[in-house]
């Protein structure tokens, strides 16, 4: 194992499952009883729960794709396999637009959705829905299709894990700088997690002028978006060879929404929607705000767009009768955070 992936993997040491031996069979086989009686709270549900998705990597994965936003290939296989079985799959716009006419959606219905636009979900999940005929939404950040790039926490990971061992300076939202030490692992790691939460919130200048900083103590390499994410020629493919998978927004540069002027916002959202659309010849109307975030402007803003589903800020655990299809809740499957009690469970 080279250094770099050394460092990703004590980067990742306290999210990650074990890695070997009996002790990763166990555990996989308690995640796999776990999902079962989890997904079965699904069947309990009022309304329709929307699943929220990120990487779905081939079963060796990719040590580039931070792991937190990650299910292999076999256990989404085995969801969606149940989800086919035992609920009723739905696209989201049609699940959002039975809200705002108020028909009553079907028993146990079930949105998958995507965000970030990686490239396994035309290689790998895909194939997985259009056997299955499962209807998806896959949000994509055109801005960074275009340019090629990683997606941020992608790119913010491997900078941290190329890194020399020194003392950096980083630049702050309030124009100031903070020396950072990653002469240690641990250091390193207290420091991603920090800016992990930085950039959530930073403008594209000012992450990319992270980026600059610790590209300049990384040799100059850093992460870029071939086989990672989706090219704009790939949306085109996926649209034209996956007629089930509905293409969103997600905006232009993956920014907090709610950070933005009024004008920047517009340009966020309207801009994605007109990339997305004429990539793909279908006219874009689902979205998902970037980090969750979402406020009465961003949503103002999003209506006026021609927006008829949005995730971000969602209450509740389903998007149910008298929801605000603009606030639809989701629910993590990777993380296991599932939005069930122990009361739902069947």
């Amino acid at each position: 194992m080279t250094t770099a992936h050394t460092i990703l993997a004590h980067l990742d040491a306290p999210l990650g499952p074990a890695s070997s031996g009996i002790v990763h069979r166990v555990r996989r086989r308690v995640r796999a009883l776990l999902d079962r009686r989890r997904l079965q709270g699904l069947r309990q549900s009022i309304g329709a729960m929307v699943a929220m998705y990120h990487s779905v990597p081939a079963e060796q994965g990719d040590p580039r794709i931070d792991p937190r936003w990650t299910m292999p290939e076999a256990r989404f296989r085995s969801q969606m396999e149940f989800l086919r079985r035992h609920c009723h799959p739905m696209p989201l716009r049609e699940a959002a637009a039975a809200i705002v006419d108020g028909v009553t959606l079907p028993p146990n219905a079930v949105c998958v959705t995507f965000d970030d636009g990686y490239l396994d979900n035309l290689t790998v999940a895909a194939p997985i829905l259009a056997e299955l005929e499962i209807p998806a939404t896959v949000f994509v950040a055109t801005g960074i299709m275009m340019r090629r790039e990683a997606q941020p926490i992608d790119r913010l990971r491997w900078l941290m894990a190329t890194a020399d061992d020194t003392t950096v300076s980083v630049p702050l939202p309030d124009g100031k700088s903070a020396a950072l030490d990653l002469r240690d692992r641990d250091a390193r790691r207290g420091v991603f997690l920090l800016l992990d939460k930085m950039i959530a919130g930073a403008s594209r200048d000012l992450r990319e002028e992270i980026f600059g900083v610790l590209r300049d103590h990384a040799g100059g390499d850093d992460l870029q978006g071939d086989g990672l994410t989706l090219a704009p020629e790939d949306l085109e493919r996926m649209a034209r060879e996956h007629p089930r998978i509905e293409i969103g927004a997600h905006s232009v540069d993956h920014l907090d929404l709610t950070s933005l002027s009024q004008e920047s916002l517009t340009r966020q959202i309207h801009g994605s929607i007109k990339d997305a659309s004429g990539w793909t010849g279908r006219q874009v109307a689902s979205f998902s705000c970037p980090y969750n975030r979402s406020n009465a402007m961003v949503r103002s803003a999003l209506g006026s767009a021609g927006v008829v589903a949005a995730t971000g800020d969602g209450d509740g655990r389903v998007l149910a009768p008298g929801g605000d299809p603009l606030r639809v809740p989701r629910f993590d499957p990777a993380s296991l955070r599932w939005p069930v009690t122990t009361n739902s469970l069947g």
